[in-house]
């Protein structure tokens, strides 16, 4: 943890996969799967409105909706719950946030 906690989270962040918060829950299974990737932020006219998580995902396709109609934002977690560090903070600077928030997603921007 040492190694990693003093890099900037621009040298560890990926490249999100983004979609719009009215697409299908089917939809979004389809591209995480496809994107090979964990997490999928949402966005509602072009601004972050939240994320969804495999974890989201599955516990949708295991309930009894059609999830070819249910969009997706109905699955996500919402910003108010999701906690974001900057580029140029320090993952230590994450995890201290971890910590500070346990409940909450944390996305870097």
């Amino acid at each position: 943890i040492r190694e990693i906690s003093n890099k900037k989270v621009a040298n560890v962040m990926s490249i999100p996969i983004i979609i719009e918060e009215n697409v299908s829950i089917h939809s979004a299974i389809v591209t995480m799967f496809l994107e090979d990737v964990g997490s999928i932020f949402i966005t509602s006219n072009k601004y972050l409105s939240g994320v969804v998580s495999r974890k989201d995902l599955l516990k949708s396709a295991i309930g009894n909706g059609d999830i070819s109609s249910i969009p997706v934002s109905m699955a996500m977690t919402r910003m108010p719950n999701v906690v974001y560090v900057k580029e140029n903070e320090t993952v230590e600077m994450d995890l201290h946030n971890a910590a500070a928030f346990p409940h909450r997603l944390r996305i870097k921007f």
